[in-house]
């Protein structure tokens, strides 16, 4: 009977889990055409400040010398649930050698986050930042491969992080409790500090706002009736 209830609070657990949707807020796209700036749609208006940008046919590239940072804007606010979507070709297998590189990296209000394939006993994709944990990475050995294309998201809900790499999770971490302000600064290819620049392709960026579904009550119900049901049938047996 104990195994039953225990099971069905499980399976009662998960019918409520809840979903989200994201609602984007803006898109910086980059394309090969410069001569009027970055296209650029949603609510950001203007983005004041870049720097090391080199217009590639099809997006911007960056480099162990170069890297793309926008600022002098409101991006977003940590107090928000929110997701970074950045879609890149990455411009060599990841290895050793590349001494820790970054994807890209959100920061404002002394506070910052930054993501990418770094290194260690295998390639494998993680967060670093202001955290309060960041011992859970779910697959050491995801490697990154040059040449490929590929869509990762940084998504924040509440106080967790989750990566994900074309839809695929591959680590989360804990945002501290003291991250509080507007984002202000968004950097693709490094840091804020000019470090861990990462050879690639960016070919857009997104923000959008997280928004959890939660199952309608009726559908929610039926479905712990269908669970007790089920609890009900196996103590006959």
């Amino acid at each position: 009977m104990k195994k039953t209830l225990i099971a069905l609070m499980t399976l009662a657990g998960m019918a409520c889990a809840a979903d989200y949707t994201v609602e984007n807020n803006w898109t910086v796209n980059f394309g090969s055409e410069y001569s009027n700036g970055y296209q650029i749609t949603g609510s950001v208006e203007s983005i004041d400040s870049t720097w090391d940008i080199v217009a590639v046919e099809g997006g911007s590239l960056t480099s162990s010398s170069k890297r793309v940072h926008l600022r002098d804007s409101e991006f977003g606010n940590w107090a928000d649930d929110f997701q970074f979507s950045i879609t890149l070709t990455l411009g060599e297998t990841i290895s050793a050698s590349n001494s820790w590189p970054v994807i890209a990296e959100i920061g404002g209000s002394n506070t910052y986050v930054r993501f990418g394939p770094y290194t260690g006993d295998g390639n494998y994709v993680s967060i670093d930042g202001d955290l309060t944990k960041n011992d859970n990475l779910l697959d050491r050995t995801f490697t990154v491969a040059g040449g490929e294309t590929y869509t990762v998201t940084l998504t924040k809900i509440g106080t967790d992080l989750t990566l994900a790499v074309d839809d695929r999770n591959v680590a989360f971490a804990t945002l501290a409790d003291t991250v509080s302000g507007n984002i202000t600064e968004v950097v693709l290819g490094g840091d804020h500090s000019n470090n861990y620049k990462i050879n690639s392709t960016v070919h857009s960026v997104s923000y959008g706002i997280v928004t959890p579904v939660v199952p309608e009550p009726a559908t929610a119900t039926l479905s712990l009736l269908a669970l007790a049901g089920l609890a009900a049938r196996r103590r006959r047996k």
